[in-house]
Parts: structure tokens; C-alpha cells; sequence
């Protein structure tokens, strides 16, 4: 709860090209909090339906913004694997917002020769290193953050379907079709939770673009308890128990 106070990190903390590769639980959590360290009340206000009436970000400060979230050390050795999917997944998120931000603000290009966070193809291009760098992250790791959990994926994965929908087919479709599924592979198993809207709305994404996603967390559940006949009429009450 903050009682409609934003809550905001002051610029007393280290830059982010000061902080070392992290090796234990309190290195991995001033990492997280240097990922918050450019996205203050400006960054939080754009990102709100009513960024209509907001003054804009200009274009060079968005791409230096990125840049910094870039410089998040890339080796996270070490860390405990739910304070790793953390990392991860929020660096991801707030580079999602940040192109978002530069989309609404007619900032983004199709041009070769911008940085690639202002190009449209964005999503997809970070998304593949980012599937990777999560690949083998057990799922109960991500589960474990809950709903703050599910809004980041949910807006990673729609940033890429809407990516996939509305640019021109390429040769790289099909491995951005892949990274798509295997992130709804991981969204899925919230299973809308804690917002049934969002899934119903991934899934819509999907039937547009013929993209299909794994019952993990059914499956997971399946295999959780001894074999047994289920028959159609047990098979949602026995897995609610």
C-alpha cells in the first residue's frame, strides 16, 4: 500500500556503470535497485493512459535511459535463481516501457543507422537474448514474485505480439514467433491469477498471429502427484484442492 504516494529512489545511489558483477543476495538487490534509479515520477507518469496530457521525454534522454539499463551487469553468478529472475525480468520490463514511451511519442524508426531501442523492431530484437538468458530459470522462481511478476511478463509479451502483428514478415519471424511462445509458456502458468484479463487478452494476440503456448503449470501439476485415472469430471477439482 502507499496511500497514492509515488514511491521514488533519490539520486543518492551509485551510478550504474559503478556496480560490479553481483555475488550475493544484498550485491543482487542493489542491482534491482539501480534499474529504478532512472525511472522516476516522469517515466511512471508516461507510462499511465492519461499520458495524453504529459509533457514529453526528450528522444536523447529515453535512449541514454536505455543505455544505463543496459549496463546492468551481465553476469549474475551467484545470486539465488528468484532473485535472478527479478533482475532479469525487470530489466526487460522497463526497456519494454521505455520503447512504449518513444512509440507514444512518435519517436521510434525503421532506420538501420538509430539505436536500436528506437527502432520498432525493438521487442523482438531484445526479447531473443532475453529468452535465452531465462531458458533455464525453474518456473516456480517466476511465480514466486506474484502479480508484480505477471504485469511485467504480460507487457514483455505483448510488446512482442504487437511486434510480430504489425511488422512486415523477415527472415528472424520464426525465432520471434518462438521466443513469443516460449514466454507465454511462463505468463500462462499465472493462469490470470490475479488478472484474468490479461491472459484473455495474450491469448486474442495469439489467435491473430497463430501462435500457440504449452499448459506448463497444468502439466507441472500433472506429473506433481501420483499416477491416477482422471476422469473428465475430477480433472478441475482434483487440481484445486
Amino acid at each position: 500500500m502507499t496511500y497514492n504516494i509515488t514511491p521514488l529512489l533519490r539520486p543518492t545511489i551509485r551510478s550504474l556503470s559503478t556496480v560490479k558483477s553481483p555475488r550475493t543476495p544484498h550485491d543482487g538487490f542493489l542491482a534491482l535497485t539501480h534499474l529504478y534509479a532512472y525511472f522516476d515520477e516522469r517515466l511512471i507518469s508516461l507510462t499511465n493512459a492519461s499520458h495524453v496530457l504529459q509533457p514529453q521525454i526528450p528522444k536523447n534522454e529515453i535512449v541514454e535511459i536505455q543505455r544505463q539499463i543496459e549496463r546492468l551487469p551481465e553476469t549474475l553468478t551467484g545470486l539465488p535463481e528468484v532473485q535472478l529472475v527479478d533482475n532479469l525480468v525487470t530489466k526487460q520490463w522497463i526497456s519494454i516501457l521505455c520503447w512504449q514511451i518513444s512509440l507514444s511519442s512518435g519517436y521510434l524508426s525503421s532506420k538501420d543507422d538509430e539505436a536500436s531501442c528506437m527502432q520498432y523492431s525493438f521487442p523482438a530484437a531484445s526479447c531473443t537474448k532475453f529468452v535465452q538468458d531465462i531458458a533455464s530459470v525453474d518456473l516456480s522462481s517466476f511465480g514466486a514474485h506474484g502479480i508484480g511478476m505477471e504485469y511485467k511478463l504480460f507487457e514483455i509479451c505483448h510488446a512482442l505480439a504487437l511486434v510480430i502483428l504489425c511488422l512486415p514478415p523477415s527472415p528472424r519471424q520464426s525465432t520471434h514467433r518462438s521466443c513469443l511462445r516460449d514466454l507465454m509458456n511462463i505468463f500462462a502458468t499465472f493462469r490470470g491469477a490475479n488478472d484474468p484479463k490479461l491472459l484473455s487478452i495474450m491469448s486474442d494476440k495469439l489467435a491473430q498471429i497463430n501462435v500457440t503456448y504449452d499448459d506448463l503449470w497444468y502439466d507441472s501439476m500433472l506429473h506433481s502427484k501420483a499416477p491416477k485415472e482422471i476422469t473428465s469430471g475430477e480433472e478441475i477439482s482434483d487440481f484445486e484442492e
